[in-house]
């Protein structure tokens, strides 16, 4: 019983997944940055000067954020749309199985 239930949750982590799913994933986490304001700042220090980087949405740059906003709904509906692409294409590919053992003479 414990070995069939660790195959069958090794099938499960491992099994083949619709490629729409991944674009879900990447898709979902732009939607919270944008909506939350996103605000990264990097600091590497050089020898002559040091190097910032920074990106703040909650100012008065609104394109950005936008864009982003855009692409993250791109890659979400895309995905979503792959997604209900396989499972339609899956069941079509269904089989009906007629035994025919008690049908004879």
């Amino acid at each position: 019983m414990i070995n069939y239930f660790i195959k069958s949750l090794i099938d499960w982590v491992f099994r083949r997944c619709s490629p729409g799913v991944p674009l879900i994933r990447v898709g979902v986490p732009l939607f919270g940055l944008v909506l939350v304001g996103l605000t990264v700042g990097i600091t590497i220090p050089t020898s002559q000067v040091p190097f910032n980087f920074s990106w703040d949405t909650s100012g008065s740059f609104g394109a950005l954020s936008w864009g982003v906003f855009a692409i993250a709904c791109v890659i979400v509906l895309l995905g979503g749309w792959l997604v209900v692409r396989d499972i339609r294409r899956e069941s079509l590919k269904k089989v009906i199985v007629i035994e025919a053992r008690g049908l004879r003479d």
